[in-house]
Parts: C-alpha cells; structure tokens; sequence
C-alpha cells in the first residue's frame, strides 16, 4: 500500500520527537545539533505537508500541541521499527562481506584456485580474519550467469571471450601442450605454430556490491 504524501521522512519525525523529548524546540536543536531557526523552519514544513498544527508558539515559548504529541507517539514506534530495519540491513551487509561466493570453471577450481585461496586466507582481506569462502565448480556459462544474476561476487573462465556487461580481467595464461607416445609420427617434431593458449579471466559484476 502507497503512503500518502502527508506523511512526513523519517528525519522529519525524529525532529518532531526530539521536540517531544526536550520540550522545546531550542532544546531539540541542541541535542540534533542545529539552529533552531532550522528546526522551527522543519517543523512549519511538516504542518504544511499533513495539514495539522504540532506546535504552539506563544512568547513564553514553544510546545507539542496535542495533536503533535499523538503524532509524535507514533512517530516513536516508527523510528523504533526502523531502528530494527537499519539494524537488519547493517548485519547482512556485514555477513556479506564476511562470505565470499566463488564460482570457477572446472580446470581453474581443480588445478589453480586451491592454491589461489589458501593464500588469500593467509593474507587476512577482512579484519584479522579472512572470510568465508564458498566455491561452486560449475562450466564457464553457468560462471557467467552466477556472477550476471548475483548468485556469486566473483567468478573465473577460461577462453578468450570477455562477457558482454560483467567487468573482467585476465589473471593468467595456460599453455596447452599435445603429448604423444614415443612411436608416434608426431614424436620429436616441433610444431610450425605455437600450441593454443587459454586465458583465465576473472569477472565480475557490472553493478557495485
């Protein structure tokens, strides 16, 4: 359901509470560490946007009318609420960037990529720790769809093709070489043209963690 526009942002509403909490509007700027020019301009701002008058202004001062402090009880729960969210949002980015999702081509998670991780764990990248790693061996556009779709923050193919999208860098070449048995025509000759070679790359995703 779409909230209507008299409903004011959270920073609004956390003013409006300091007012409730200080009991005046230059103790709430105090504590929020503004003028009090601008919590009164704040505040005539949110009367405008819902329509209802939160505070009356007299010489001896300024107080929460009675219709600011109900919306202020509100406003109370709602930030509590969005306390948790915030909360919620700090400790999954947290674990995200304590796990570390790895997805390899075969030959590269066989033969390099053990070797690759023990000293990336050696090295500490978060904290004194290093993170969590999980590897999934998969074929190279199983690779390219993981790292596309989000499912893994990095990923390493072979072959000379950069996905179209996905960020990449070549990390290492990998010589092919054709062995034969000694009474073979092709033993003892060298060829015209060097082997094929195939590229490690790694990728990752176009849009920032």
């Amino acid at each position: 359901m779409a909230l209507s526009t008299h409903v004011p942002d959270l920073a609004a509403l956390e003013l409006l509470l300091g007012v409730a909490q200080e009991g005046s509007l230059n103790s709430a700027a105090r504590a929020a560490g503004v003028s009090q020019q601008a919590v009164s301009a704040r505040i005539r701002a949110m009367e405008a946007q819902t329509g209802v008058t939160l505070v009356h202004r007299s010489p001896r001062g300024s107080r929460l009318t009675a219709e600011g402090v109900m919306i202020a009880e509100w406003a109370a729960r709602l930030l509590e609420a969005a306390a948790e969210v915030d909360a919620g949002i700090a400790a999954l980015r947290a674990d995200r960037r304590a796990r570390l999702r790895v997805s390899a081509s075969l030959t590269i998670a066989e033969q390099l990529l053990p070797g690759w991780l023990a000293s990336f764990r050696a090295a500490g990248r978060v904290g004194d720790a290093a993170p969590e790693i999980v590897l999934t061996a998969i074929n190279t556009a199983t690779v390219i769809t993981h790292v596309t779709e989000g499912t893994a923050d990095i990923g390493f193919t072979e072959g000379p093709q950069r996905p179209a999208g996905l960020h990449g860098r070549v990390v290492g070449h990998d010589r092919l070489a054709v062995v034969v048995a000694p009474d073979h025509p092709w033993a003892g000759r060298r060829p015209r043209n060097p082997w094929p070679v195939r590229e490690g790359t790694i990728l990752q995703g176009a849009r920032a963690a």
